[in-house]
């Protein structure tokens, strides 16, 4: 608003309230010429003495420098905007905090399995390894259930809108969901240090990549399926998502049971190999190489047969 209009307003609410300037200045403790020179347009008062000025006239400080007042209605409307800006805020900033959360919690699993691999291997101790690598996972998944539960008791508390509450309740959900899954599937990458039966250092390397990798990938199938499970019945999700949900639920079943399987089978021949004796009549070797191989192939022929009919079935009636 430009100085005249500012000037203007002041000056008629001086003299509705039957002011002199001289009396305006003695109150605000500045000189008669620097009353005039506001009300003539010539400067604007300083943005310090605005409080002041308002107070004195009875006006709100936007009010003198929109040179005008300003209706109910529109106050109201200004008020509600600042609000829901201050809560968009508010709700943004915990949204980051979230996603901090979320990435200190895979970095928590990392983190635990560097150190269990560590000691495992680099001290011959693969049980103290197991030991001090699975706390910071642990703690991670108790830690993000915790700091989504304040998140849920804050979003209660705040007067957030239907769909903002919603999206994020469903941003906790993820957040909660993912690190649990990434914390177990590295617990079940490292659950072989826990119950690993002696041998020299290069088996208990080869078990821990090869047969670590099998346990923590039917860890995450489990997992995933647990998830998929929750989300595809949750009300937080739409309809139409929670039908996509209860497909990749079946995906997630059906894989799931085949990589069970790959995992007794290629536990059973890790014991074998400790006790050196053959697998149904053929070299130990054999099924080293060859079980998981199987298994990884089983698995992503039944993953990718169930998507590829998923989007023909779509296809077919959309």
């Amino acid at each position: 608003m430009g100085k005249t209009a500012i000037g203007e307003f002041i000056a008629a609410l001086r003299k509705a309230q039957g002011l002199t300037q001289q009396q305006v200045a003695d109150r605000l403790g500045v000189s008669n010429k620097t009353v005039s020179s506001w009300e003539t347009g010539a400067s604007c008062p300083d943005i310090a003495m605005l409080p002041a000025i308002a107070e004195l006239y009875g006006v709100t400080c936007d009010e003198i420098l929109r040179g005008e007042h300003i209706s109910a209605d529109e106050t109201a409307q200004v008020k509600e905007a600042e609000r829901e800006k201050a809560i968009d805020f508010r709700l943004a900033r915990r949204k980051n905090d979230l996603f901090l959360c979320t990435m200190g919690g895979y970095a928590l699993a990392i983190l635990g399995a560097i150190l269990t691999f560590a000691i495992s291997l680099g001290a011959a101790r693969p049980r103290l390894g197991f030991g001090i690598g699975a706390v910071p996972m642990i703690a991670a998944a108790f830690a993000i259930c915790m700091i989504c539960h304040n998140a849920l008791f804050w979003c209660s508390q705040e007067e957030l809108g239907a769909e903002a509450l919603q999206d994020f309740r469903r941003a906790i959900f993820r957040a909660r969901g993912r690190v649990c899954i990434t914390n177990a599937t590295a617990f079940g990458l490292i659950f072989l240090h826990l119950i690993y039966w002696g041998g020299s250092l290069s088996d208990l390397f080869f078990h821990s990549i090869f047969t670590g990798s099998i346990i923590g990938a039917s860890v995450f199938l489990l997992s995933l399926t647990i998830y998929l499970f929750l989300k595809a019945y949750s009300p937080l999700f739409p309809q139409a998502m929670r039908r996509t949900l209860r497909f990749r639920l079946w995906t997630a079943l059906c894989t799931i049971g085949v990589a069970l399987v790959g995992w007794a089978a290629l536990f059973f021949v890790c014991i074998s190999a400790q006790a050196n004796f053959p697998v149904f009549g053929l070299p130990i070797e054999t099924f080293l190489i060859a079980i998981p191989l199987i298994v990884l192939a089983a698995m992503c022929a039944v993953f990718a047969g169930l998507q590829i009919g998923y989007h023909f079935y779509r296809n077919k009636h959309e």
